[in-house]
């Protein structure tokens, strides 16, 4: 284990995965489970989730947040949890000055708006299911499934649509403590991503503030990157993978659906997030 590298496990950074819904947040949580240890239930919490949001975060009504700032102070160094944290300050601060490893993935918002359609189609209707399954089958069932995609693009009744939602989550991107990842380049340079990873988490836990003296024994090092890496192509492991494609979006929009989001994206997201050079596409 990465642990071996450190002779005191109280400067164990604790990780914090988090993402906006449908951006990857299985992929990333099992890149982490190669370092760190699920953080265990308890009575207070029945598994290793600490969204700030209601519904499986399909919504953007927050959850108590009392509730959520003790089940945070609960977290060991050494273990991990993940969830859809909505970008707020207050859990910004609580993250930093408690030395958290925050890692943020983000991707094209345009796959995610693909993939938020399979997610609310799909057959599983028990374990991460979306809250408004029968509502997106009834549009299916009337109109096909583009209209799905539609309703996913422009939001409907409490469930905002896919760049508002990413809006709720994007300040993450502008946190110093925080280390953002792409979907992208998790899939396809994985061990580059995972040693970023690492060395943020290592960083972390003696930034500014301590004068922690440790050693890193970089073989140990490297065999930790490549576990990371190992355990991200294990979608097998994960409840809601499905393809994970980049990209995948242009066998699915049509005409249509691209005028309907860039009527949504007002603030130009996919060029700022470097996913297109111009609002031309």
């Amino acid at each position: 284990m990465i642990w071996r590298l450190y002779q005191d496990r109280d400067i164990l950074p604790a990780f914090v995965a988090s993402g906006c819904p449908k951006h990857g947040l299985h992929l990333l949580a099992l890149m982490v489970e190669g370092v760190a240890e699920k953080h265990p239930a308890s009575i207070y919490n029945s598994n290793h989730w600490h969204g700030t949001y209601m519904f499986n975060s399909f919504t953007l009504n927050q959850q108590p947040m009392e509730r959520w700032f003790f089940l945070m102070s609960r977290v060991q160094q050494g273990t991990f949890v993940q969830g859809h944290l909505g970008h707020r300050q207050d859990v910004a601060d609580f993250l930093r000055l408690s030395r958290a490893a925050h890692v943020f993935i983000y991707r094209d918002l345009r796959d995610v708006a693909v993939s938020m359609v399979h997610h609310a189609l799909d057959d599983d209707n028990n374990r991460y299911k979306h809250p408004a399954k029968g509502m997106y089958r009834a549009i299916r069932d009337q109109q096909g499934e583009g209209a799905v995609l539609s309703a996913i693009i422009e939001g409907i009744g409490p469930f905002p649509g896919v760049v508002k939602l990413w809006e709720a989550y994007a300040g993450w991107l502008d946190e110093e403590a925080t280390h953002a990842v792409k979907y992208e380049d998790a899939l396809a340079d994985p061990v580059s991503v995972a040693g970023g990873i690492l060395e943020y988490g290592l960083g972390q836990v003696t930034r500014d503030v301590w004068e922690v003296k440790f050693r890193i024994e970089r073989s140990l090092f490297d065999q930790a990157v490549e576990r990371m890496a190992g355990l991200s192509k294990r979608t097998d492991l994960s409840p809601t993978f499905r393809k994970g494609k980049a990209g995948g979006w242009r066998d699915v929009f049509e005409e249509h659906h691209k005028y309907l989001f860039k009527q949504q994206d007002h603030h130009g997201w996919l060029v700022r997030l470097g996913y297109e050079v111009n609002n031309d596409w």
